[in-house]
């Protein structure tokens, strides 16, 4: 199943008619630019569906087969006063295909008013999503405003109650399609750019969870394909959280074991290199120089297959993921909304963001019921891990004391064969000639 891709949108209400075609044509093909840069990853569009351009956004996407999942401001049959009759018709259409919809919750203090809660809803579409699509005039926001300029200030800068109180450079992407306003009168370039916290931290975030995505296809599963999954909504955010948590586990594993196969591969290699050079040296024979340079070039090749294959990076960054996924678990199971990557430190939010941005977005979604007791989770996670960690411990120990004496032998037979070496080099030098030459 892998981690899907999600698409925030916010977007100006009243957008000009003549505008729409123009805009639209650009909506879909950032939305198109997108999935071919994610072949592997499933999109999701998270979307208020809000009249204008969020409705127009939503539209795009459906035609195009992505899901639709609508964080709402407020209850349904309060939501519908804001629409017009022409408008609730698109809006009820657009409920009728989502795969979910849910009132967010607050993210600040509680406030009155509406506008309090199209700002939350704003900060929840920024803070779960990959990247941002905004249809906006590009107008800056206002203190305490709930509008499209707001969000995208949620998306780069944060800038509202509670959020963590330090971003890394490759936190907020927005993809901005500048767009006027009819209430505004006023005239706007229709176009699309991108801004970035850190110029290319988007492409980077796309590609290695695509990356993950298609490293999921590497482990056996029930065969299901792409097309085949089950609804986010039938799916369940625990379910998903599962199922990243055991790829991810079971990917570490298979780089790990590659890791400590290329590891032995290097040091056999450097093996090969220093007895080609010495039997060069002692022999005096082109053939072991042909024979050093020919490993020489084995051990290149092998090596930029290493750098490709990225087995070491993959396996740390699997096995991030993996326990990132198992602690949000259980977070969640005990009704806690809080996003355990919001406690990563600097470095972590910075080298790993495309972690961090998984675990936003697989919390896209209503909470679930609680299931699970403080007990069990302590039996579970606590009681367990110690219990994991304590027989890997005696296990590992083992290993290390037998590497230890391992070690301990080949530098006695090291320094036993660089003894008999000088010895008959300075007192016996007859009996390497007859060793080497003959």
């Amino acid at each position: 199943m892998g981690v899907p891709i999600v698409i925030g949108v916010t977007g100006h209400r009243d957008l000009r008619e003549q505008d729409l075609g123009q805009i639209r044509a650009l909506v879909r093909a950032e939305l198109q630019k997108l999935s071919a840069a994610c072949p592997h990853s499933e999109l999701i569009m998270l979307n208020s569906i809000a009249s204008g351009g969020d409705s127009l956004c939503a539209q795009e996407a459906l035609d195009l087969g992505m899901r639709l999942v609508c964080p709402l401001p407020l209850e349904l049959d309060e939501y519908r006063d804001d629409f017009s009759d022409e408008e609730l018709e698109t809006f009820e259409g657009l409920l009728a295909c989502a795969d979910e919809v849910f009132v967010v919750p607050a993210s600040e203090p509680e406030q009155p008013g509406r506008d309090y809660r199209y700002r939350q809803a704003g900060i929840y579409v920024a803070t779960h999503c990959h990247v941002l699509l905004a249809l906006w005039d590009g107008t800056p926001g206002k203190p305490g405003g709930c509008g499209a300029a707001e969000t995208v200030g949620f998306m780069l800068d944060g800038g509202y109650a509670d959020a963590p109180p330090f971003d890394a450079a490759s936190d907020g992407a927005v993809i901005h399609i500048s767009v006027p306003q009819a209430s505004k009168n006023q005239e706007v370039p229709i176009a699309a750019h991108l801004i970035e916290e850190h110029p290319g931290c988007l492409k980077d975030l796309l590609e290695q969870t695509d990356a993950f995505n298609a490293d999921c296809g590497l482990l056996a599963n029930d065969g299901a394909t792409k097309g085949e999954r089950p609804s986010t909504k039938a799916w369940g955010r625990s379910a998903l959280m599962r199922e990243v948590y055991d790829e991810a586990d079971r990917l570490s594993l298979r780089f790990q074991t590659r890791y400590l196969r290329v590891l032995w591969l290097l040091s056999l290699f450097c093996v090969l290199l220093v007895l080609a050079f010495l039997l060069y040296d002692e022999a005096e024979q082109n053939l072991f120089l042909v024979a050093y340079g020919v490993v020489l070039v084995a051990y290149a090749a092998f090596f930029q297959m290493v750098i490709r294959g990225s087995h070491h990076e993959k396996y740390i960054q699997y096995r991030v993921l993996a326990e990132t996924m198992r602690v949000q678990l259980h977070l969640s199971s005990l009704g806690m909304e809080a996003n355990v990557s919001d406690d990563f430190t600097w470095t972590q939010r910075h080298d790993i963001a495309w972690v961090r941005k998984a675990a936003s977005a697989i919390l896209c979604g209503a909470p679930e019921p609680v299931t699970t007791t403080p007990d069990q989770v302590k039996s579970d996670w606590i009681d367990g891990q110690r219990a994991y960690h304590e027989h890997a411990y005696a296990r590992d120990g083992g290993k290390h004391r037998i590497g230890g004496v391992i070690t301990q032998a080949m530098l006695v037979c090291t320094v036993v064969a660089f003894v008999l070496i000088t010895a008959c080099e300075f007192f016996a030098p007859q009996l390497m000639d007859h060793a080497f030459i003959g």
